[in-house]
């Protein structure tokens, strides 16, 4: 998907289909009510993940762990964030305006936490 390609939209719902490969950074930006997000199966590069409350990634097709978290439910009101995410990319938590809470642990291994991750959040 390209970059803001849901910006601004009342969008509530997303599915990211098996065979979608890329989310630019920041596709998502901007998407106060999205409550709902999906990963159809075999898809090689994306999870959902902790019963729907996030989108994880790959960093590639040929890595086997999920590292980079991608997106979270915009109605989300606490994140513990698995210790094996190692960037949180842009816009995950923004416009999380029911957040209140985000939880590391102390073997974390989160390097990079990118822009506007946390923009707009309570």
């Amino acid at each position: 998907m390209k970059k803001k390609a849901f910006f601004w939209t009342s969008i509530e719902s997303i599915s990211i289909p098996s065979n979608l490969v890329n989310l630019n950074e920041g596709w998502c930006l901007d998407t106060p009510h999205l409550k709902n997000i999906d990963v159809m199966p075999n898809n090689p590069l994306f999870i959902t993940f902790d019963d729907g409350k996030f989108i994880l990634a790959k960093s590639n097709k040929i890595n086997a762990n999920y590292n980079d978290l991608v997106i979270a439910k915009r109605d989300i009101k606490r994140a513990i964030i698995p210790s094996f995410i190692k960037t949180i990319r842009k816009g995950a938590f923004q416009k999380s305006y029911k957040l209140k809470c985000v939880k590391f642990f102390d073997d974390s291994e989160l390097q990079v936490i990118k822009s506007r991750a946390f923009n707009y959040s309570s």
